[in-house]
């Protein structure tokens, strides 16, 4: 049920960005080149599990339609299962967003972040300028079951997270 509330709030934010889109030839192609790039997610899905000397992590993606994938953060100790973030891949028109809701952060607003850059099947990079920290979001597949994340902002050193398919 709280995931339903959560991403009603993720679904409201795109829809203001979505009246600021217009309709045109050159943005018909843009709608096509996203829809091919957002297609390349699709291996994103399932649960990826990062090895740490703390609790174990895990990020789990959810295929949802081809203009919108579900995703959370999560730590498990013992029984007990400690969301970290709730996320969504969102492609509207010629635009694709990596949306991002910490708990228990940024007053619970989520924050979105553009994919900027894309290497076919390797690399997403995605941005948001005016938020602290991260200002950068990139995903690298290093191998079929390997997937790296890295974070990195302005003044602050990055912060590499590698997952493991399970």
């Amino acid at each position: 049920m709280m995931l339903k509330l959560r991403i009603g709030a993720l679904l409201g934010v795109l829809q203001i960005c979505i009246l600021f889109s217009f309709f045109s030839p050159a943005s018909l192609l843009a709608q096509k080149t996203s829809k091919k790039i957002f297609s390349s997610f699709h291996h994103w899905e399932g649960l990826w599990h990062l090895k740490s000397e703390n609790l174990p992590r895990y990020e789990e993606w959810i295929w949802k339609n081809d203009t919108l994938i579900e995703g959370r953060a999560y730590q498990v100790q013992g029984n007990d299962t400690l969301i970290l973030e709730n996320l969504l891949l969102l492609r509207e028109k010629n635009t694709i967003l990596y949306m991002a809701e910490p708990i228990g952060q940024n007053r619970g607003l989520p924050i979105s972040f553009k994919l900027t850059s894309y290497q076919k099947n390797k690399e997403w990079v995605f941005e948001n300028l005016a938020h602290d920290f991260p200002t950068r979001i990139l995903y690298r597949q290093v191998e079929p079951k390997i997937l790296e994340a890295v974070v990195s902002g302005k003044d602050q050193p990055a912060i590499t997270f590698v997952f493991y398919k399970k």
